[in-house]
This record gives C-alpha cells, structure tokens and sequence, in this order.
C-alpha cells in the first residue's frame, strides 16, 4: 500500500475514463491495443502521415471520401457506418453515437448486467479492430473486404 501511494505521488500519473473500456477480459490483447491508440488519437491514419510527408494523399482508403482521419475512419466513412449499423442490428441495438468515447459511455449507461456491458465493450472494440484491418487491406493491398466479410469476422470473434 505504500509502495503504490508513493509511486502515485512521484508519478502524478492522470487517471482515465476509458480504462474500463479497453482493458477488460472480454477483449482480444490485439483489439485492446488498437482501441487504446484510437482513444489516445495515436493510430497512423493518412491525414497524420500527410503531415509528415509519408504520403501524398489523405484521402481515406475505405470510402475514397473525405480526409481519413480517426474521427472519419470510425463515424463518418460510409464501410464503418454500414459495418456498425449491421452489428448493432445483430446485438438488438441502436446506435447513432458519432464519437467513440461517447459510445462507450453510452453502453456504460445502457447495459445494466455486467455482461452484456462487457460483451458490447467488447463488440465495439471488435469493429474498431476490424475497420482498421480492413483500412490496412486497402491501404496496403488496394484490396477492400466486403462488409458482410467484416461483419461475419466481428460476429465471429464476439
């Protein structure tokens, strides 16, 4: 016990909010890490490499519209939107969050059984993991999945 106060005191590390959200057993270890970059806006997206000159374009790789961003690649690109819309259909939600945190918090809120919160954290963290891979496929090897494809491989890994 003292050992943590005086490491706590030392560090003056912030808590967070999203801790609960990402690390949680329900959740695969690769889908954790990719969720946490995405709360901390650290994943290398296009419009984050257009900056630092690694690339000419920052069009997103998925839809071909708009800048690809974390806030488009996971609420405005037309793939996530479809992906999530038919996962949400599966679980018997809906959803029209357009901000992560704000749809964590909102199954915070929703699921009353620890659960099912858990199993829809999970679910969430599954989309994230799975547009970013398919975001990768196309940036990668100009090829994109189909959205039933990543669907069947959300519903799969929930």
């Amino acid at each position: 016990m003292a050992a943590n106060w005086a490491i706590e005191y030392i560090c003056k590390i912030p808590k967070v909010n999203w801790r609960s959200f990402v690390w949680n057993r329900y959740t695969l270890p690769k889908n954790r890490v990719t969720l946490w970059l995405t709360l901390q806006d650290r994943l290398k997206t296009k419009d984050r490499m257009y900056i630092y000159g690694f690339t000419n374009d920052d069009t997103c790789a998925l839809c071909g519209h708009g800048t690809e961003s974390s806030a488009h690649l996971f609420f405005s690109c037309h793939f996530c939107r479809e992906c999530s819309s038919l996962v949400w259909d599966w679980l018997g939600f809906h959803n029209s969050r357009n901000n992560l945190y704000m749809l964590l918090k909102w199954v915070q809120r929703y699921c009353k059984n620890s659960f099912t919160r858990r199993v829809t954290y999970a679910d969430v963290v599954c989309i994230v993991y799975q547009v970013w891979k398919a975001r990768n496929l196309a940036l990668w090897e100009q090829s994109v999945p189909s959205i039933a494809c990543t669907v069947k491989c959300i519903q799969y890994t929930v």
